[in-house]
């Protein structure tokens, strides 16, 4: 059975109104005194929440309606709303190429060139169809480019996480844990946005990647299947109670089996999709089988068949061929003349052989004739040839002298390049010393910590993760940050960074959430960003106050937590806040109003502290070439206290074993320290 799949809309150029009332919207349609882009908005939004997960075919015929009519009006946003809608509806109703058609219209329309939302939104339909037409590479291509443009432009979280889930979707058949990583990651995003019609998505997806634990895949299908039962969603609760069908199976269960499979029918006859009656055709077929009602089995394995040819066909690509050419032969007739003369008399013999000699000598004479025309023909034939070489052979030799013009100004110029990427790569080391220079007296932390390490591994020359300490007798602050992007742009954030801590902290030990905000603050001023199209970079940091005669610390994170670890190898991990330090998190969010939680935390005898960046354990490798993740990190983390291996080069050498011939992804930085 081809698997069924939770795929996340993106709506991004415009929000449809789920709560809207359906009568209410198509009055408004209707009415024709109305302004013509409120009766488009009010018609969208009645194809989608009217008929989107109830009645697919009313939806289509809606959709091509809506197009028609803007396109009358003339109105480019409502125009690019109408691509948006027909590519939704039909890519549920399995017109795939058509979806994929308005899909790129859209795409290729000015002003959506223009928007990086529209580009975002389309990009995420193309990757939901190809996944629909079981296209996993096609569809990772799409979502990628949906999910870097809204990290380069700082997205909303919501967006974020549907491309989050969607991208776990496609990794559902190679890579279970790449796909349990990828929606937990969705998933924590939705629940601190606390929107449960996504929670209620991401659990269905995550089920999913349990296929192989029937019992987990269940629990997380049935937490899906109460919230949209409540909410009467009859196209995903068709779909549900196939997978919790499905599950059962996979746990011999036929009696719960058989309850799923015939609720997934009855939702999906409602739903008039005809994938969602395929699946439901083809699991009430199976469990037919087994119960060895086979007249049942055979109606609906015919069903099932119709409707998946039906998908076939509509999702197929077309051939063109080319007309075959036909050739008419005719038959050539040809008559040969025999002329046979009769003996003559001896009298005419005399006569015979003197015309005999006058042919024989007009033969010779066209004979020679002919030999003459070819030695003429040839030898003007030569002469034209000889003078064709001797053309071209001027034109090859003009050409060598343009190619050997070329090459040299290409030397010149590749010498000038050279000349200007030393002196580039020069300026960069240089402002690597810079970067360094600004780095922590390590003998300033030796003589406050008992021990500590720091493992450092820019991706580029200079890097966008810094780490800072100051002590003032038996207190200090630590910080470990990681900047907007890498190399040079990172490296210029390092420094801002370290001049706003410096500004801060002063001659005396300052709060952490005090710390965060001051440098909010300070970013927030220095590059503008409360303006319009101003550049939105930040950076994610931990700080610590550590009192080592207390034996505690306080601590304050901005999307960055720490990890303790006791002498058992035991891990406590501590999370920071999600509200960044610089650049976007809400529309409606005022800067300089973040503020940031505090936690005191008490440090028992042997315990380690770290503070990193993410790039340490998103770095892909291992056996699997995937993403190290947070638990074979903390895993790292707690050997090296176990074992007493806490010293720079053993984080490295863990680091370099595992990357192995990958290329490294980001900045890392790992800050270990005990009092």
């Amino acid at each position: 059975m081809k698997r069924v799949i939770g795929i996340f809309l993106l709506f991004s150029i415009f929000v449809l109104n789920a709560q809207s009332n359906s009568d209410s919207l198509l009055k408004v349609w209707n009415d024709t005194s109305i302004i013509d882009t409120v009766r488009a908005s009010a018609l969208r939004d009645y194809i989608y929440n009217k008929h989107f997960r109830s009645n697919v075919d009313s939806a289509v015929i809606l959709a091509e309606k809506h197009l028609e009519f803007s396109k009358s009006i003339n109105n480019s946003n409502t125009i690019l709303n109408s691509y948006l809608i027909n590519s939704m509806v039909n890519a549920r109703s399995g017109n795939y190429d058509k979806a994929i058609g308005f899909s790129f219209e859209a795409l290729n329309d000015t002003l959506c060139e223009k928007r990086w939302s529209c580009q975002s939104t389309f990009y995420n339909v193309l990757g939901n169809v190809y996944t629909l037409m079981n296209v996993p590479k096609k569809a990772l291509v799409q979502y990628r480019k949906a999910l870097n443009l809204n990290i380069e432009n700082s997205g909303d979280s919501t967006t974020i996480g549907f491309l989050y889930s969607n991208i776990g979707n496609l990794y559902h058949d190679i890579n279970e844990d790449s796909a349990l990583y990828f929606f937990n990651k969705s998933l924590k995003i939705q629940m601190a946005l606390k929107d449960d019609f996504r929670i209620a998505q991401v659990n269905w997806n995550i089920g999913r990647a349990y296929s192989k634990n029937p019992k987990k895949a269940i629990e997380f299908y049935k937490k899906s299947y109460a919230f949209f039962k409540k909410i009467n969603y009859v196209s995903y609760l068709a779909t549900l109670a196939n997978n919790i069908s499905i599950s059962y199976l996979k746990l011999d269960n036929i009696t719960k089996a058989s309850e799923y499979a015939e609720a997934s029918l009855q939702y999906a006859d409602k739903s008039k999709s005809r994938l969602e009656l395929r699946n439901a055709y083809s699991i009430n077929f199976k469990i037919q089988e087994i119960k060895n009602n086979y007249e049942e089995a055979l109606k609906y394995f015919e069903l099932s068949t119709m409707i998946k040819d039906s998908l076939n066909r509509q999702s197929n690509v077309k051939a063109l061929h080319e007309a075959e050419i036909k050739y008419e032969y005719e038959k050539k007739a040809s008559a040969d003349s025999v002329f046979y003369a009769e003996e003559q008399k001896i009298a005419d013999a005399r006569l015979a052989v003197k015309d005999a000699e006058l042919l024989y000598n007009k033969h010779i004479s066209n004979g020679i004739i002919i030999v003459l025309f070819i030695i003429v023909f040839l030898s003007v034939f030569l002469l034209l040839r000889y003078q064709k070489i001797q053309s071209q052979n001027d034109i090859i030799d003009q050409q060598k002298e343009i190619v050997s013009k070329t090459i040299e100004e290409i030397k010149e110029k590749s010498q000038i390049l050279e000349r200007k990427n030393r002196e580039t790569i020069e300026s960069i080391n240089y402002a690597r010393y810079i970067q360094r220079s600004l780095y922590p007296d390590e003998g300033e932390m030796n003589s406050y910590f008992h021990d500590f390490l720091v493992f450092n591994l820019p991706k580029d020359i200079v890097g966008g993760d810094f780490h800072w300490f100051k002590s003032f007798e038996n207190k200090a602050i630590a910080i470990a940050a990681d900047c907007t992007g890498h190399g040079v742009p990172g490296g210029f954030i390092t420094v801002l960074g370290n001049l706003f801590i410096e500004s801060s902290t002063g001659d005396k030990p300052n709060s952490p959430a005090n710390i965060l905000a001051d440098i909010n603050n300070e970013l927030v001023t220095v590059l503008k960003q409360d303006e319009e199209d101003a550049i939105q970079d930040g950076m994610d940091l931990a700080v610590c106050l550590i009192d080592k005669k207390e034996s505690k610390l306080l601590f304050s994170g901005s999307r960055n937590g720490l990890f303790i670890v006791n002498k058992s190898g035991d891990v406590h991990e501590v999370k920071g806040d999600f509200t960044p330090v610089g650049g976007y998190y809400s529309r409606k969010e005022k800067f300089d109003k973040r503020t940031y939680q505090i936690q005191e935390l008490k440090l028992n005898n042997g315990d380690w502290v770290f503070m990193y960046s993410d790039g340490y354990y998103d770095q892909f490798g291992g056996p699997k070439n995937k993403s190290m993740g947070n638990i074979k990190f903390k895993e790292i983390l707690s050997n090296a206290v176990k074992q007493n291996k806490v010293k720079s080069h053993d984080f490295k050498k863990h680091f370099f074993d595992w990357m192995g011939d990958n290329h490294q992804l980001d900045d890392v930085l790992l800050l270990g320290f005990t009092v």
